[in-house]
């Protein structure tokens, strides 16, 4: 028999279970976006380095040392991480602005609910149902600790991407970088 207790417990079991889903794989979402970004900014990192082969060399002609070299392309590389985490923080902040505007609602409703306990009034008519209706709007919550990770996340990519260019920056020989490209 299907109670009113039964059908609430399912129903909360199932949200349990669709909350638990939801967040394992927003976490796995995440993980696999940030090893992307990573790998976009090494890459685009590299390229630029390859781009500016001319440019390093003449800088290593006038006397610039390896770790100039590095130390050039990290702080690039870190001062496009910043401005990248600011544009993103702000883009996230304006999408859950957006979600709690013009969310969608959920709504619940529950008919048949008997109000008035006794048997007695049952018997005799005087008990009624009535319908309940909830509704549950979405939202997108801003926590100031998803703001800090998302930033460093930023910062640390920038980075990455630094000392990958940079150390192929300091491999290049002046002479040669010079003589290819004359």
């Amino acid at each position: 028999m299907l109670t009113a207790k039964s059908l609430a417990d399912s129903v909360s079991g199932s949200l349990n279970n669709a909350h638990k889903l939801a967040n394992d794989l927003g976490g796995v979402l995440a993980i696999v976006v940030l090893l992307a970004a990573f790998l976009i900014a090494g890459l685009l990192t590299l390229s630029s380095v390859a781009k500016r082969v001319r440019e390093i060399g003449s800088l290593r002609v006038i006397g610039w040392s390896r770790g100039e070299v590095v130390r050039q392309v990290m702080a690039e590389t870190i001062g496009i991480g910043i401005v990248g985490g600011l544009i993103g923080v702000a883009i996230g902040a304006g999408v859950c602005a957006v979600i709690a505007a013009v969310g969608p609602g959920l709504s619940v409703t529950s008919t048949g609910l008997t109000v008035g306990a006794s048997t007695l009034s049952n018997m005799v008519g005087q008990s009624t149902t009535g319908t309940v209706t909830s509704v549950v709007h979405l939202t997108a919550p801003i926590h100031f600790t998803t703001i800090l990770i998302a930033f460093a996340g930023a910062l640390v990519g920038g980075l990455t991407a630094g000392i990958i260019g940079g150390w192929r920056a300091a491999r290049l020989a002046p002479a040669s970088a010079l003589r290819d490209l004359g």
